[in-house]
């Protein structure tokens, strides 16, 4: 019984600061504010995760646990290179809307520095790219290039966050619903594939493509 209890008070603790995260971002949230969202005394935070510090390292672990399982599958398949690379897409797009306060803190403090979690997101990152290598082949990008790498297949996981993030922001907000609302598997369909062809074609491509499809 204790045991059930005591995993309850951990996984409370791990979505209280998980959505708190999300909302207001890892360096404005408190240890006393995760402790009275979770309903837990700070010595429980202090038991199961150390500090703060420990509670981000978990997230992280879980968000690209599940992505890289998520993610390298589809990497490692045999299609043609523009199948490949919408199948690509609207998986990482499917992962952000089935774990969007996941994928928002764990994505969104890659880029800072946080030395608690520096090593942490090394593993990942460099783990990832090493996952995701036969694809980035495929494509012909050089990971020894840094203009290729930087304009990557990668960068599109930070639009997607960027994404997310504004409509994870804007579900907060009544006056928001009705655009909230438009946002349904018809319009995921259509945002993957329009991500894929920015990648394939760029953004002028893209619209002349749209041209020539309505004439």
């Amino acid at each position: 019984m204790r045991t059930a209890q005591n995993k309850r008070a951990k996984q409370r603790i791990f979505e209280a600061a998980l959505a708190l995260f999300a909302r207001k971002g890892y360096a404005a949230v408190g240890v006393r504010e995760i402790a009275k969202k979770a309903h837990v005394n700070i010595s429980m935070i202090n038991y199961y995760f150390g500090e703060k510090a420990g509670i981000l390292k978990a997230i992280i672990n879980e968000c690209y646990d599940r992505y890289f399982k998520t993610i390298k599958p589809v990497g490692d398949e045999d299609l043609p290179v523009d199948e490949h690379i919408r199948k690509m897409i609207r998986t990482g797009v499917n992962f952000f809307r089935k774990n969007t306060e996941l994928a928002i803190v764990a994505f969104d403090v890659i880029p800072l520095d946080i030395p608690e979690v520096m090593g942490l997101k090394v593993k990942w990152v460099t783990g990832i790219r090493e996952g995701m290598e036969n694809f980035r082949k495929k494509l012909g990008v050089d990971s020894r290039d840094v203009l290729q790498e930087s304009l990557g297949p990668n960068v599109f996981v930070a639009v997607i966050l960027n994404h997310f993030q504004g409509k994870y922001a804007a579900e907060q907000y009544p006056q928001f619903k009705e655009y909230v609302a438009q946002l349904n598997d018809a319009f995921y369909e259509r945002y993957a594939d329009a991500l894929a062809d920015l990648f394939l074609y760029g953004y002028m491509g893209r619209k002349k493509k749209e041209n020539k499809e309505e004439e």
